[in-house]
């Protein structure tokens, strides 16, 4: 379908379907193509161009696009000789205050209620002071809520954090149950992202990992009792990417997934989660300058963020509480029906129907995320670039994805 945009909402992977100006003058030998990275957006805009003409039903090609940024690459040298979007000492900033802070769900901020912690804003590459904390409770009010970018929190203020959503539920449940009747599953979701971000930080804490069955054993009842409607179950992350939460919503529809499929024993069920959890817990070695890098990975970056699926591995490997059956998420994540996925290359047969599902979901996941150089697609937009794809993933998996999104609003 043709759509009217702004030039500024143009973002890498759309396809351009014409503009009104003349294009002789634009350096573009074609009027219609897909754009591969940022230096075509840049010259659009120095053109003067105020809008475009895209087609949503066209995409590019997707190498990598739960590890890349952008999702698509042009020519290796453009990822080495493109100019950084940021200056060294954003970039230092930004790499340190990314272990420092949560990010939260503004849904849980209900107007009128209290915290007793600060509240930041973080958007791009900047965290901002929103609401400072100063030993009186912050009363929630419309200009917070309302606030544009990610709401985020010190790490420090975790344990606040969750006291307050347990207190809020104490309250609003008994008061207002048909209005907050979903702000369990909310509850839920906020704590199994703060148990990832604590297992990303030790990630060969037993103990942590005992915390995931729970978790995981949480989500598959929510689920099971609410029909495989998972919305509130899911973070939409409209302006970055954390990988807590990515970590999370690739649990929550690997589980719902798995669940409309029918396939798999009920008693197993826990399990996948846990493994579809614990898929990124390799992430975890890798240097936060390659794994939150706000701009294209060269290639040897790139070569660095593949060792994650190994480096889980080894993580994994000596925690005798888990399951063998979690390993095939964890192993099999970035492999593709095609062969051309890694860390080994598997085709169609050779990968475990989880690890099936966890590759489909991962890809889904990233694409509708955001990040500080790319706006996030829509469900919609993404299930069509996964639809041209279908030669690396699982054509009855991605039916029955296609049907339990059909909750969330495009």
């Amino acid at each position: 379908m043709k759509q009217k945009i702004p030039i500024d909402e143009l973002s890498v992977g759309m396809y351009i379907d014409g503009v009104q100006e003349d294009w002789i003058k634009t350096p573009f030998l074609f009027h219609h193509f897909s754009v591969r990275n940022l230096k075509q957006i840049s010259q659009l805009k120095e053109l003067g161009l105020k809008y475009v003409y895209i087609d949503t039903e066209k995409f590019g090609d997707f190498r990598e696009i739960a590890d890349i940024p952008p999702e698509f690459e042009a020519k290796p040298e453009d990822a080495c000789t493109q100019p950084s979007l940021y200056t060294k000492e954003e970039l230092t900033k930004y790499y340190h205050n990314i272990n420092l802070f949560t990010q939260i769900d503004r849904n849980t901020l209900i107007k009128g209620s209290f915290v007793d912690f600060s509240l930041y804003l973080k958007k791009n590459l900047g965290v901002v002071l929103l609401q400072k904390y100063e030993n009186t409770d912050i009363e929630i009010t419309d200009s917070i809520v309302s606030a544009e970018g990610d709401i985020v929190i010190e790490k420090a203020s975790n344990r606040k954090y969750k006291n307050y959503l347990n207190d809020l539920f104490r309250v609003k449940s008994l008061q207002e149950p048909e209005r907050f009747k979903h702000l369990k599953q909310i509850i839920v979701r906020e704590n199994s992202k703060i148990l990832v971000q604590e297992l990303l930080d030790e990630p060969r804490s037993g103990e942590k990992l005992k915390e995931c069955r729970g978790a995981v054993e949480e989500i598959v009842d929510i689920i099971e009792k609410n029909g495989l409607v998972i919305s509130d179950l899911l973070t939409i992350n409209k302006y970055d990417y954390y990988t807590y939460t990515h970590s999370v919503n690739v649990c929550v529809l690997t589980v719902g997934l798995a669940l409309s499929l029918k396939m798999f024993p009920e008693n197993e069920i826990p399990s996948i989660g846990i493994g579809a959890l614990l898929h990124d817990i390799g992430k975890s070695l890798i240097p936060v300058e390659i794994l939150n890098k706000p701009s294209m990975l060269t290639e040897s970056e790139f070569t660095v963020m593949k060792q994650h699926v190994l480096m889980a591995q080894k993580i994994l490997s000596g925690q005798k509480i888990l399951l063998r059956e979690i390993y095939h998420p964890v192993m099999e994540h970035h492999e593709k029906l095609s062969g051309k996925g890694y860390p080994r290359g598997l085709a169609d047969g050779q990968i475990h129907p989880v690890g099936r599902l966890v590759s489909l979901i991962d890809t889904y996941d990233a694409l509708t995320t955001a990040r500080p150089y790319k706006k996030a697609f829509s469900p919609f937009e993404a299930l069509s670039i996964i639809r041209k794809q279908l030669d690396d993933f699982d054509n009855l998996y991605y039916i029955n994805l296609v049907k339990i999104l059909g909750s969330i609003a495009d």
